[in-house]
């Protein structure tokens, strides 16, 4: 429900919300995952779930959640994506324009069960008609549950309480599975051309949110993140090893290179609606490499896109340095 010349939604339960949930070979979990949403306090959602073509009987466990709750629902059947990202945008292009809200959900966590209701709570202060993004902090836990970390960002050593567009431009401090949208974002987001370059969905719904609108991030765990063999992604707690990792050149330059092609479509995708301090961090961050080595830390200050912690800037710099200039064609 809006609330009439302010363009602010209620924080009840009108506002819709659809979870779309990415599935492949997540037999082993999906139940506990699927519960937690069965648990929440806020009822009025809709659960998405495709399943990129499994090998074991994930497709089966779906469907029996299917069945027994009208909430739930399959889409997307024997459509087959082969990573993570392509398989969330799909699912996102299949229900934007449909809901107030959209949230992401992995196969393999546990959701507490106020996790709808706080982020719905925390996107309704602001305007329906600006692209909102809320994202939250995670407990890190082991295979069995066990809380390795009470604090994702403390444990990996981030500061998203505090970061900037230009530090986004480099480093994202937004995990997918914490993360929700409204309905203005998720179109913008749904209608992003095909073969866009960006590194992860959620890393590019960040820019959208922080670019043109805004984006909230509440330091509070709302999710068990389960860390086990098959997690492809995973939290990697900061320290001696992955300060080493940081010196690694060539992984930098890789990086750099990454983050650098990502911010060049979203200043074709999105440039002539950033403000003026914006455009410019966007655009002295993505010629960084086309300027002598001498010069690119200075052009790195005027973006204001440094990386949590020393070690990591450390390892920025390397990446800028050795980096060959980046041609445009790609």
């Amino acid at each position: 429900m809006f609330l009439k010349g302010t363009g602010l939604m209620e924080a009840e339960s009108t506002a819709k919300v659809a979870i779309v949930m990415a599935v492949y070979n997540g037999e082993q979990y999906l139940d506990d995952q699927i519960q937690s949403i069965l648990g929440q306090t806020y009822e009025n959602w809709q659960l998405f779930i495709s399943d990129d073509c499994s090998n074991d009987n994930s497709l089966q466990v779906v469907k029996k959640y299917v069945r027994s709750e009208p909430r739930i629902h399959l889409v997307l059947e024997g459509k087959h994506f082969g990573n993570a990202q392509d398989h969330f945008m799909a699912l996102l292009r299949e229900v934007a324009g449909k809901f107030d809200y959209y949230m992401f959900c992995d196969q393999d966590d546990v959701w507490d069960s106020n996790k709808v209701q706080l982020e719905v709570e925390a996107a309704a202060k602001w305007p329906m008609d600006k692209p909102v993004l809320v994202a939250t902090d995670l407990r890190v836990v082991s295979e069995d549950l066990s809380v390795i970390s009470n604090s994702f960002a403390k444990y990996s050593d981030f500061s998203p309480t505090t970061a900037q567009f230009g530090n986004l431009l480099i480093e994202n401090f937004v995990t997918g599975c914490t993360v929700l949208i409204n309905n203005c974002l998720a179109e913008l987001a749904a209608d992003t051309p095909a073969g866009t370059y960006m590194v992860m969905h959620d890393w590019w719904f960040a820019l959208i949110a922080k670019g043109l609108g805004q984006l909230v991030y509440l330091p509070t765990a709302t999710i068990s993140y389960r860390q086990h063999g098959d997690n492809s992604l995973g939290a990697a707690q900061y320290g001696i090893h992955s300060i080493l990792a940081s010196w690694d050149w060539a992984e930098q330059c890789r990086k750099m290179c990454n983050s650098i092609r990502q911010a060049d479509s979203f200043m074709g995708q999105y440039g002539s609606q950033l403000d003026n301090e914006k455009r410019s961090e966007t655009i002295n961050f993505i010629g960084l490499t086309a300027h002598p080595r001498i010069l690119r830390i200075a052009k790195l200050a005027n973006a204001h896109a440094w990386k949590t912690g020393v070690p990591r800037c450390f390892g920025e710099i390397i990446g800028i340095l050795f980096s060959r200039h980046i041609n445009k064609d790609w």
